[in-house]
């Protein structure tokens, strides 16, 4: 069974290995390299001894499912309870349609200018959500 294995050096960056490299290859390797994880997947660059998602500039923003859309949030440390406390804030009508939009979507999409409004509520710059939305645009097939 074949094993992949990670490395980084500071000057030549990660690269991997598809089995253990014996201890003379592992002595050759330059000065300062060190074992690293495996990247969690594609558009994800080391980071300080992990992975940071950096997302793909190409990819179109497309619609997230409620958990991928909710999970994506937290890494921007915006919880469901916050935006339920934002929306209870809200004066009626906007306080129905935006619970009714929270609690009842099917998808959410990034073009939607309630999603703005939210962020802008914590603080959060369109840029910031891209990233999150990207990061969650990863998640779609492990939360579903």
């Amino acid at each position: 069974m074949v094993q992949e294995y990670g490395f980084y050096h500071p000057d030549r960056g990660y690269w991997q290995t598809t089995n253990q490299p014996p201890q003379d290859i592992l002595d050759s390797y330059p000065e300062g390299t060190v074992p690293y994880p495996l990247p969690p997947g594609p558009y994800h660059i080391p980071k300080e001894g992990g992975w940071e998602f950096t997302g793909s500039p190409s990819l179109p923003l497309t619609p997230l499912t409620p958990i991928d859309f909710m999970l994506g949030m937290l890494t921007l440390n915006v919880t469901p309870d916050q935006v339920d406390a934002l929306i209870d804030q809200l004066p009626e009508p906007d306080r129905m349609m935006s619970r009714i939009y929270w609690t009842r979507a099917r998808e959410f999409v990034r073009e939607d200018p309630l999603i703005d409004e939210i962020a802008a509520a914590f603080n959060k710059t369109p840029e910031d959500i891209d990233g999150a939305w990207r990061y969650a645009m990863g998640l779609q097939s492990k939360a579903t």
